[in-house]
Parts: C-alpha cells; structure tokens; sequence
C-alpha cells in the first residue's frame, strides 16, 4: 500500500519536471555548486545548508543537468506519502486513518507545487512528519529522546524551520509524559532545555546574520501581526486559513472546517497523540 502511495505520488509531480517550473530565485541555491569555500557556501545556505549542500552536490554530479536541482524535493514530495501510510501504521493507526493522512499528502496542492521547485519545503514536510511520529513514540516512552534529538540536529541543519516544529513537537511530549507520571519528566526535560538553547544559539550565531533583511521584508505580509487582541486573532486565522486551503485539495475555507473538525475529533478521541500533532503545527503559525 505505501509503495503505491509513493508510485501515486510521484505520478502526480512527473509532469511539472523540468526547466519550465523554475522560479527566478532558483538560481541562488544552485549557486551553492559553484562554491568554493566554506565562507563562499555559508553565504549560499541562508536557512538551509544542508538542502543548499545536497542540492549543490547533485548538480555538480550530474554537471548542471536541468532535472538534477529537482531531485531532491521530488524525491522527498513523493516518499511523503509513505512516511504517513507506514508511519502511522507503525504507531497502531488504523489502516483507514493511515490512508486519509497518506492520500492528503499525495493530493496536497502545495506538496506537488514544490516537489519540482529548487526549495527545501517538501524536505521540511518529510523531516516534519517523522519528528512527530518520534515524539509520539517519545510521548508514549517507546522511543528515547537522544535518538529524537539526533533526527532533529539533521532537521534543524536542513531548513531552520524545521527547528521550530522539532522543539514543539517535543514539548508536547514533555506535557504528555509529565501528565501520566503527575510529574515533570526530568529526561524529557533536559532534552526538551537543551533543544531550546541550541535553536536560541544556532538563531543568534548565524541565522540573525546570514538572511537579510530584504527577505524578511518581503514575507513580512506571512507573518502574524501582534498588536492589538483582535488584530492578533484575526491574523492567526487567516494564516491558519490559509496554510490548511493549502494543504488539502478542497475549496477555500472548507480545508480550515475540515482540518478544525479532524483536531476537535482527535483530540476527544485520541488527545495525547492529537497534541504532539497539532502542537508543531501551531507553533509554526
């Protein structure tokens, strides 16, 4: 079932391969291929040394071949699906809710998008979605936090915002275990302290220096405002809004209903599994 999940896929992000779907500003993680030093590939890697690193690797290997800067988000938008199909399964999901989660991957809008653009986004989905499966595992004390930990070192140096995620989804296992022991879970904690350090240091030593300012200028429109109570709310809805149309293959405004109903639904039926879900989600808005 997963391998025709990931063939489905795949099928479905075939046709938009090649040079017609590169953006303008694909040209400056390829730049990463032509570094030639450490200081020359930090300037390149803005957010995502890694992907920038992999990335760059490839195309010096295929020799700039024009597919070859969209293997990786290709490669990691199509075995998507799989991780949700498997991974769920691994963790006692039931084969259709497997296959609900699985199936939103495959058909999600902005999935297919940017599995043929040269960004880390799908990268981050993958790495995302096992981050969450292992803090469920960690929730539920089936799963150490050193080897969570670990995943989310590579996470982090991917894209940073997979950092974000990592920490939430960890401090909701933190919460979990904590509420069925009806103490502070001292292992857990001392992770959970430690992650957050390492992001703070790896934000201040080289993120804050490395994206300029122009970039922030040019999402500022993305972000959530904090002002006032109302101005707050109402942009934490409209992001929320508009990142669920984005996720799922429905009419706008019914990915927001359908996805608030799935949370409400699962954290009744299945709340501390829902939390460790939802919380990367919410900390990410």
């Amino acid at each position: 079932m997963g391998a025709g999940l990931i063939a489905a896929g795949a099928a479905l992000r075939c046709p938009a391969l090649g040079p017609s779907s590169y953006w303008l500003d694909d040209a400056w993680v390829a730049l990463a291929s032509r570094a030639g030093s450490v200081a020359d590939f930090v300037d390149t890697a803005f957010t995502a040394p890694l992907f920038n690193h992999l990335t760059g690797l490839i195309l010096r290997l295929a020799d700039a071949a024009p597919l070859a800067g969209q293997a990786v988000p290709f490669a990691a938008g199509s075995a998507l699906a799989g991780l949700a199909y498997w991974g769920l399964r691994a963790f006692g999901a039931g084969r259709l809710p497997a296959l609900a989660a699985a199936l939103a991957a495959v058909f999600s809008p902005v999935s297919i998008v940017y599995a043929t653009r040269v960004k880390p986004y799908t990268g981050e989905a993958l790495l995302v979605g096992a981050l969450v499966l292992l803090a469920v595992g960690v929730a539920h004390q089936r799963v150490a936090p050193a080897r969570y930990a670990a995943v989310a070192a590579v996470g982090v140096l991917w894209s940073a915002t997979v950092g974000v995620a990592a920490v939430a989804a960890l401090g909701a296992a933190f919460a979990v275990r904590s509420i069925d022991a009806r103490r502070p879970d001292a292992e857990t904690a001392r992770w959970l302290a430690g992650a957050v350090v390492a992001l703070l240091a790896y934000w201040g030593l080289y993120l804050r220096s490395a994206v300029p300012d122009r970039m922030y200028d040019y999402w500022e429109s993305s972000f959530v405002r904090v002002g006032s109570v109302p101005d707050f709310a109402r942009s934490v809805v409209s992001q929320t809004s508009k990142a669920a149309d984005a996720l799922l293959p429905l009419p706008a405004g019914l990915g927001a209903a359908v996805l608030a109903a799935s949370a409400l639904v699962a954290l009744w039926r299945c709340w501390r599994e829902a939390l460790v879900v939802l919380a990367p989600f919410a900390a990410t808005i």
